[in-house]
């Protein structure tokens, strides 16, 4: 059953025009993420569900009009969650049934190896491979470290389209072409007032303890370059901090981030806002979906 929400934005489309989702898994991305709009329409759809409680930002990107929402609010002993997460597009897609894609854009930690040059600041997109599909759930159920102790899972959704797209944009880098996500952060910092810019700015190679931590990295990469890595991501509702944890799931699974791990709060900002960027510069080409 769906109710008229209270004074939508005079120009706000119907419901039905909206194509993709967005979720946000914690506060803080959303201030980046809402500045990637190219236009918006309010806060309030023309209807929602009764039993909907997500609070949503409506706009467009490109040709595609976009549907936010966010986690609820940070509270002291409550983590963001994937089952929170899912059940926030849930209600989105009962909300808005014309929805085709969707993207979750947050920070995690990242997992460095000589195989694989990741330093803090650069973005992750989980992508599919022959083994997995870009995210591999896991649960610490017993002392970290401990291989038989970590129950593991794959996802079985995503999509196709925007899977296509991400590896066009790599493609681009490998010949390369210059990353517009960088290119959309120094547009974003432009018009923001110095002290939100500052605690948004990157951090610089002197900060990154993931550079400094005795792995052998590739020389020939600027130390102030971002970059985009696309591979698996392991996913888990629990907090990870042991390194041993953090081996096995880059040995076994190739994993370079981790979605809930040992965050770098000096990065958290930056991070939010870097892959904001790249959703953005991901969602941009795309034609309009029906």
């Amino acid at each position: 059953m769906s109710s008229q929400t209270p004074y939508p934005s005079p120009g706000t489309p119907p419901n039905t025009s909206f194509t993709i989702g967005w979720i946000c898994l914690r506060s803080l991305d959303t201030l980046p993420s809402r500045e990637m709009l190219d236009q918006t329409y309010g806060r309030n759809p023309i209807t929602q569900r009764r039993d909907d409680k997500n609070a949503y930002n409506l706009g467009r990107i490109g040709r595609n009009n976009i549907v936010m929402a966010v986690l609820p609010a940070d509270k002291p002993g409550r983590k963001p969650s994937m089952a929170m997460a899912a059940q926030i597009a849930a209600d989105m897609k009962a909300t808005f049934p014309n929805l085709k894609h969707g993207v979750l854009v947050t920070t995690g930690s990242g997992i460095p190896s000589e195989r694989q040059d990741v330093r803090l600041g650069d973005v992750v997109v989980g992508t599919p491979d022959r083994n997995f599909r870009g995210v591999v759930r896991f649960e610490d159920v017993g002392a970290e470290g401990v291989v038989n102790q970590v129950k593991m899972g794959t996802s079985t959704q995503y999509s196709g389209l925007l899977v296509n797209v991400s590896n066009l944009l790599a493609a681009d880098r490998k010949l390369g072409k210059v990353c517009k996500f960088h290119e959309i952060l120094l547009a974003l910092f432009r018009h923001w007032y110095p002290e939100r810019k500052e605690e948004h700015l990157y951090q610089g190679s002197s900060n990154d303890r993931l550079f400094d931590a005795g792995y052998k990295h590739v020389d020939s990469r600027d130390q102030n370059c971002m970059a985009c890595d696309l591979g698996t991501i392991a996913s888990s509702d629990y907090p990870v901090t042991d390194p041993a944890v953090r081996q096995i799931l880059e040995m076994k699974f190739g994993a370079k981030a981790i979605q809930v791990g040992d965050r770098n709060e000096h990065w958290d900002r930056y991070a939010s806002a870097a892959a904001a960027a790249y959703a953005r510069e991901l969602l941009l080409p795309l034609g309009q979906l029906h």
